[in-house]
């Protein structure tokens, strides 16, 4: 057993109820397996990239674990009175569960796994979690051959670079960070080394998100780890959007021919197999290199007073939303948040987990009163549309959540950290930014009396 793993060799016992499926399996359960011929089933409890529990099966497949996992590895309970009939193997979030049971019992327990599965995961079937690893490659299925733009970028020490005079001499290797990463950290000792034997056909540029850190901290994190390669804060999120950004850390290698040749997120053989090809790749004249893709028009950040955009966003119940009062009645409360950032932020960034928790107690209090419309708006950043679910299960949030998956909405407001709070007036337009710290409850409940006194007197304007 690996270091850091523990060994969770008691399953969970499939059963009718909760606490039958956390009851420890029964002895005759395992020796029943035993004689069978069958190993053990064992779970082995580990950390993925971003420093979150996960749980891997003998399979090898690592599945997040969720409250309502009660099926994973699990046998049914004894067959009163007679021998095993039947030996079945369930999926269950991709895990392949082994079940012996009566026929009865099977049709049972069979259908109250599917039912568990379906509710837990908010009707949509059966759900993996999404792995660091997984997100880098669904952003480089979209990027990997496209031409990238020529790009300039300003370091925080403002040096130019000029990514677009490299191309045809150099190849570049981006990677996108945070300081309150965890595999941020861990991987800083490879990119300061890759940094260091970077001779005349490689430029390595540390692009921070600008996603809840400062320069001043930013340089500071410098310092604390020696880092020498040029730092560029993405202060608007427009890098990040340009490269699809979805996790952190991300590595972008561009070849000298100015196309992405690699997206990825572990420092491991395949990066530095990229990055040696990128380099490898001979000088050429820049005049015969493919035509770029055009760079997104850039967004303004929309101000107070100005009117906010009338597209609809899509809810994890697949409905759609409005952002404002369709019938301009209400004012709307939009809160952007994150679903790791309250445990996740814990001790990296301890005031922003605070605040996540003073919102999320907010929603859960507030949301159902309907004197304004409620909006939570959650970042695609390391989130599925799953980890969003298991939020609004976990904590009973009864506001309707969207997940901003490509942060469209979180670069079209200027939110650069969780959690923030905006309000919409019934009139459509951008009205104010509260401070989500200890006061919020107060100001939600100043908000929710004038939107009262307001509804009163559009009814009375009505009659």
């Amino acid at each position: 057993m690996s270091e850091g793993e523990v060994d969770a060799r008691e399953p969970a016992q499939i059963g009718a109820g909760a606490d039958a499926c956390t009851r420890p399996m029964p002895r005759n359960r395992r020796a029943l397996r035993a004689a069978a011929g069958q190993p053990p089933t064992q779970q082995l409890v580990r950390s993925d990239s971003r420093g979150l529990a996960h749980s891997r099966n003998q399979s090898g497949r690592s599945v997040r674990p969720r409250s309502g996992d009660a099926c994973e590895g699990g046998l049914g309970p004894s067959v009163p009175g007679g021998p095993i009939a039947h030996r079945l193997a369930v999926p269950y979030r991709g895990i392949r569960m082994t079940v012996y049971s009566s026929r009865r019992w099977a049709r049972t327990s069979v259908a109250a796994c599917v039912l568990l599965a379906v509710w837990w995961s908010g009707g949509v079937g059966p759900a993996r979690a999404e792995t660091g690893k997984d997100y880098a490659q669904q952003v480089g299925a979209r990027l990997v051959g496209q031409a990238v733009p020529a790009l300039v970028l300003t370091s925080i020490d403002g040096q130019r670079l000029d990514l677009g005079a490299l191309r045809g001499r150099k190849a570049v290797y981006l990677k996108f960070w945070a300081t309150w990463c965890v595999p941020c950290r861990e991987q800083m000792p490879h990119f300061e080394k890759v940094q260091r034997s970077a001779g005349d056909d490689l430029q390595v540029v540390a692009i921070n998100i600008g996603f809840d850190d400062t320069v001043e901290q930013i340089k500071a994190y410098r310092r604390e780890l020696g880092l020498s390669m040029p730092i560029v804060r993405d202060d608007d999120g427009s890098l990040g959007e340009r490269f699809g950004l979805r996790v952190t850390p991300q590595h972008v290698v561009i070849g000298k021919d100015g196309t992405v040749r690699y997206v990825g997120h572990l420092a491991d053989a395949r990066l530095d197999a990229a990055v040696a090809q990128a380099r490898s790749m001979p000088g050429f004249d820049p005049r015969t290199l493919v035509a770029e893709t055009p760079a997104a028009p850039a967004r303004n950040i929309l101000q107070i007073g100005e009117p906010v955009p009338t597209s609809k966003i899509q809810t994890l119940e697949a409905r759609k939303l409005a952002l404002t009062d369709p019938v301009g009645q209400r004012p709307s409360v939009l809160a952007f948040l994150s679903p790791w950032c309250e445990s996740y932020l814990q001790k990296t960034r301890p005031q922003s987990s605070k605040q996540c928790r003073v919102l999320r107690e907010q929603l859960v209090s507030l949301g159902r009163d309907r004197r304004v419309r409620w909006v939570g708006i959650a970042s695609g950043l390391w989130a599925s549309d799953q980890d969003l679910r298991d939020y609004r299960n976990e904590h009973r949030v009864p506001v309707p959540l969207s997940l901003d998956r490509d942060g469209v909405l979180f670069r079209r407001f200027g939110i650069q950290r969780v959690p923030a709070v905006l309000v919409v007036g019934a009139d459509g337009r951008l009205l104010r930014r509260i401070e989500v710290d200890e006061a919020l409850p107060s100001r939600l409940q100043s908000l929710l009396g004038g939107a009262g006194g307001m509804a009163r007197g559009n009814a009375a304007g009505a009659r």
